[in-house]
């Protein structure tokens, strides 16, 4: 009978050989993938007899799956810009950190950066390697995360060299002075230009002197009070015109109807009529009842008012609406500050209210920045009630130290209190206080507590030795006169090694020359100091630091412009004191090169620097990374400056068919692949990593398209065999019925 299991061998062997080329064709565009192949062998063969030659009659037993190769051949590498991206050219895998100890290998270098810095692989395994201290790598240390300093900041270095390549004039006449400038840092990366100044000294020799221009800051170290009384400055307020409170008419025996109005000319009362006469208020609204010729009582309508009709103009739309509506016997007139409404008592009368806009005044006093209101202070305001009479204020003593602010609210109190209408107290950013209103007068004065400033300029010591004023301070000083004004002085003209007390003097000097009172320049313990009332300061103090004494010191050349003295270097310079409390420089200066040849020449020709060089830097925050063909992680910072800080690490196994796939391309060695080896790329026989690329899968499409024709054939084969099988089998069973 047919064996059933040799076909279905056959199915089982072929469905394993066609799940591999879909799975192939699945991941063709997996980075770093690796095609597998299926291979088969027979089964063991069953001996049913023996030819007539004696050799045995063997039938076989079917197929089985032998082996699912990987094809670690590299793939194609492809460039993508992208520093996280990395792919290894030839033989070795990355190696991840699996957790608790044990380790995955990958040749997917779509690696990406963790919120940490951690270098991850997209499977979320740190990428491992040799750490680096100090930009130092270990390769022969243990493996460990490689980190990335993400939002590290590298510490500034001091410059401890610097050079400059300089040609000094030969034809320059004796005292000629040419400068040469180069950037240094100190140890908290604040920068300076080092400026060494040569002045000719004839016979091919030329004095140096060595400096180190540094700005100084401004502090504001004290404050104290001077007294001064506000002159006060009176502007129209024609911005705000000021509504009245309601006139209500006044009925007398004869029948008269009188509305009194205001002013601005600050005389007060009802007999005012001087200044600015009020106008008519738009919402005024009043309304005449009188007889008409036949005995009827009748009333006006509102005559229209337009803002800033006069009284006399609104006299005369009133007696235009009395003869509208026909009452007789009733006038209505204009004079001076007064409306009079004139008719029968009996059987006249007014309803409504006339309202009047005052043009107010506004009294300003003008506080100083910081300045608080003296207690000498005594301003009282007069105005008008609602009812039209005279109120005064009685606005208490500020006490001392007294905000503006709160003075203000004293005021307005006072003003609520008296029932002033019509004025306000207030006051702007600036620091002035109005007064604003019509009708009204003030008295007494407005004093301030003006701030003094105390502006300090601190100048280092080296040694005990404090430093000079560098030429290049431009300090101008403006501040009040004696007249009220303000004036600006003259910067001083400095010469190289002025003191801070020659210094002040002629800041004194200059003060005086520009007519400043009350501002004045001191020294105490090395320490300029500013003091004054009102004043601002423009420009900057620079200070050259104390220098030891070989900042300074004479050069020679020969006959053919080479330098013969000093014959060394210039080294163990030391700069003390400076501004911002970093160490002490001390600056080597390279007068010449590694070569042995000077960096400086006299030539007849121009004096000129042509480059210049130092080794120092200021601090800088991290910004990139790049990775180079032995793997090292190198960092950049914003300071220009590298850093390397780790290498990846690239393994290899003896049997990379033994590796056991974990997905997510990742593997891990067993007995069968061996231990991995584990070193830097490019040696040992490991291949080199190429930074901002990937690699591709290695699946040939073409290739497994055609597999997957002779797989599939091999399988309907197989499947036709059963089918016979089966076919036979039955005719066998039919031949028994």
């Amino acid at each position: 009978m047919p064996n059933f299991d040799i076909p279905i061998s056959g199915l089982n062997a072929d469905s394993t050989a066609l799940n591999t080329i879909a799975n192939n064709l699945s991941n063709m565009n997996t980075t770093g993938f690796k095609e597998q192949t299926t291979q088969f062998s027979n089964l063991f063969s069953q001996t049913i007899g023996t030819s007539g030659s004696g050799d045995g009659i063997q039938v076989g037993s079917g197929v089985q799956v032998a082996a699912n190769t990987s094809d670690f051949s590299g793939g194609s590498i492809s460039s993508t810009g992208i520093s996280t991206d990395n792919a290894i050219n030839g033989t070795g895998f990355f190696v991840l950190d699996g957790g608790n100890g044990s380790q995955l290998y990958t040749r997917d270098g779509n690696f990406q950066t963790s919120s940490t810095g951690l270098l991850e692989a997209s499977s979320g395994q740190a990428v491992m390697g040799y750490p680096a201290v100090n930009g130092v790598i270990n390769s022969s240390g243990g493996l460990t995360d490689i980190n990335l300093p993400t939002g590290q900041v590298m510490l500034p270095a001091a410059t401890t060299t610097f050079s400059m390549t300089q040609n000094l004039d030969a034809s320059a006449s004796v005292g000629t002075l040419v400068s040469g400038q180069v950037k240094v840092y100190d140890s908290l990366g604040k920068s300076y230009e080092a400026t060494v100044n040569y002045t000719a000294l004839g016979n091919n020799k030329w004095s140096y002197n060595v400096t180190l221009p540094d700005t100084l800051s401004a502090t504001a170290i004290s404050a104290a009070s001077s007294q001064a009384n506000l002159p006060v400055t009176a502007t129209p307020a024609s911005a705000s015109t000021i509504t009245s409170a309601p006139q209500t008419g006044v009925v007398n025996p004869l029948g008269t109807t009188t509305f009194t109005f205001g002013s601005s000319s600050g005389i007060l009362g009802p007999s005012a009529t001087s200044g600015t006469l009020a106008t008519i208020n738009p919402s005024t609204n009043l309304i005449i009842t009188g007889l008409n010729s036949s005995g009827t009582s009748v009333s006006t309508s509102l005559p229209t008012v337009t803002a800033g009709e006069t009284v006399a103009a609104y006299a005369t739309a009133l007696t235009s609406a009395l003869t509208s509506a026909g009452i007789v016997g009733v006038s209505a007139t204009a004079t001076g500050n007064k409306l009079v409404i004139a008719g029968p008592g009996a059987s006249t009368s007014v309803a409504g209210t006339v309202q009047q806009d005052l043009a107010g005044a506004a009294i300003n006093y003008d506080f100083g920045s910081s300045a608080t209101v003296n207690p000498s202070t005594n301003l009282q305001i007069t105005g008008l009630t609602a009812a039209g009479a005279s109120a005064t204020t009685a606005i208490a003593a500020p006490t001392p130290g007294m905000t503006v602010a709160n003075y203000l609210a004293t005021v307005n109190a006072q003003l609520t209190a008296k029932g002033i209408v019509g004025v306000t107290a207030t006051s702007n950013s600036a620091g002035q206080i109005s007064i604003t209103g019509a009708n009204m007068t003030t008295t007494g004065g407005v004093a301030q507590d003006e701030q003094a400033q105390t502006i300090s300029y601190n100048f280092g010591t080296n040694n005990s030795v404090v430093a000079t004023v560098d030429p290049a301070t431009n300090l101008t000083i403006t501040g009040p006169t004696p007249s009220g004004g303000t004036a600006t002085t003259t910067a001083p003209t400095l010469t190289a090694g002025e003191t801070i007390n020659q210094y002040a003097a002629a800041l004194n000097a200059s003060i005086a020359a520009a007519g400043i009172g009350g501002v004045v320049a001191t020294v105490t313990n090395g320490q300029l100091n500013i003091n004054g009332n009102g004043m601002t300061l423009n420009g900057t103090v620079m200070q050259d630091p104390a220098g030891s004494a070989n900042q300074s010191g004479t050069l020679a050349f020969n006959s053919n412009g080479t330098l013969v003295s000093p014959g060394t270097n210039v080294s163990g310079m030391t700069f003390g004191g400076l501004s911002d409390g970093s160490t002490t420089m001390t600056l080597n200066w390279g007068l010449f090169g590694a070569n042995g040849t000077a960096n400086i020449s006299q030539t007849d020709a121009a004096s000129t620097t042509g480059s210049t060089n130092q080794n120092g830097y200021p601090s800088g925050q991290y910004q990139s990374f790049a990775v180079d063909q032995s793997g090292v992680v190198t960092a950049t910072y914003s300071n220009g400056q590298t850093n390397q800080v780790g290498q990846i690490a690239v393994a290899t196994v003896t049997n990379e068919q033994g590796l056991e796939s974990v997905g997510s391309t990742n593997y891990v060695a067993t007995t069968a692949s061996g231990a991995a080896s584990v070193g830097v790329a490019g040696n040992g026989g490991r291949g080199t990593i190429t930074g901002s690329s990937l690699e591709a899968s290695n699946v040939n499409i073409s290739a497994e398209f055609s597999a997957l024709i002779v797989a599939q054939r091999a399988f309907e084969a197989s499947s036709k065999a059963v089918t016979t099988f089966d076919s036979v089998t039955q005719q066998a069973i039919a031949m028994i019925h």
